[in-house]
């Protein structure tokens, strides 16, 4: 609340991609209460466009939310939950009250907090029925409302979202692969970008060997097709899943991509693999890291382990969620509020 009374109070004109950010931060502050609930309440109340409520309830959510369902309600059962949960919603002042639709980084976060809470409430079968049930619904929304919506597009957030709860809650890898593949063989537009960088086909093929070399050609057509562009996991999946089936020419030529496309070496296995092959190291490479390797060696450590931790697969998914602390986040934020009324 502190931290939308300050926004509102600056005293010049917040422009449309201010206030956009401002909500989306918002709601990731909210994810420390856990709460699908509060989380919906202070979307409905900052995004005043009268499709929000009815496309949450065409993607099942509402009654998700707030019945444990996944049944679509009809119109007049919506009119009259609205009408009993008008004291719900939340106070967003004028300023910050949007007559779009919620953005794809807004509504990412409203499910992450939806199958986080069930992920824990429900058994894995449950579990397994509704992230299926919700994949269905989320796909027949947006190819049945595809292009309707100005200024709308369709990124790859929430489909990510999906895969992440598939392999790391379910664990699930082959449902995982189906459900990618299923949703880029249809008919969607999608924006292919992320924040973290890391690619809906990355957090399926990443160390996922339960998949065959054809299953993983089809990914990588699927993704070229797409347009969506190589990511670091992407290409280390590559290297070691070629390596296992001895095909070492292979994996150098995925290596190089990866000294193409200049990401960082910072991944230990992959070190150890271009010293065992003599293969080149990236110009800007910090050759301190192999003695950092080799202490870790020494001192116990697992081989598997990265300098770089976020490029670890156990911890993969919060570089795409961002698993930093929201409230220091919302602080931060408070203050440089402050710090432009001040000026």
């Amino acid at each position: 609340a502190h931290l939308i009374s300050m926004a509102d109070s600056i005293p010049f004109k917040k422009n449309f991609k201010f206030t956009q950010l401002l909500l989306g931060e918002l709601v990731s502050t909210l994810r420390s209460f856990n709460d699908p609930k509060i989380t919906c309440s202070y979307i409905i109340s900052a995004y005043k466009n009268k499709s929000t409520v009815p496309m949450l309830n065409n993607l099942g959510l509402w009654s998700l939310i707030y019945h444990n369902t996944l049944d679509r309600l009809t119109e007049q059962q919506l009119i009259e939950d609205l009408s009993r949960r008008t004291a719900w919603k939340a106070e967003i002042p004028l300023g910050l009250r949007k007559k779009t639709l919620p953005d794809n980084a807004v509504l990412t976060e409203l499910y992450r907090i939806v199958l986080d809470r069930f992920s824990k409430d429900l058994s894995s079968a449950e579990f397994h029925h509704l992230v299926l049930g919700l994949y269905n619904k989320y796909k027949h929304t947006m190819l049945a409302n595809q292009g309707k919506f100005h200024s709308w597009r369709l990124d790859c957030g929430v489909i990510s979202v999906f895969l992440y709860y598939v392999r790391y809650q379910l664990k699930d890898n082959r449902l995982a692969f189906k459900i990618l593949q299923d949703f880029y063989s249809s008919s969607l537009k999608i924006k292919n970008t992320t924040n973290s960088g890391i690619s809906p086909f990355a957090i399926v093929m990443y160390h996922n060997y339960e998949l065959s070399q054809t299953e993983i050609s089809s990914l990588l057509m699927l993704m070229h097709n797409a347009g969506v562009p190589l990511d670091f996991k992407t290409i280390v999946s590559m290297i070691f899943r070629l390596l296992k089936l001895n095909n070492v020419e292979d994996a150098h030529a995925w290596y190089k991509r990866l000294l193409s496309a200049r990401f960082e070496l910072k991944h230990f296995d992959l070190i150890q693999v271009v010293k065992k092959y003599n293969w080149e190291l990236p110009s800007s490479f910090d050759k301190s890291l192999l003695d950092v390797k080799e202490n870790s060696d020494r001192d116990g450590n697992p081989s598997g382990m990265l300098i770089d931790e976020s490029n670890d697969d156990d911890v993969m998914i919060d570089e795409y969620y961002q698993e930093a602390d929201d409230q220091d986040f919302a602080g931060e934020l408070v203050t440089l509020l402050e710090n432009i009324r001040g000026l």
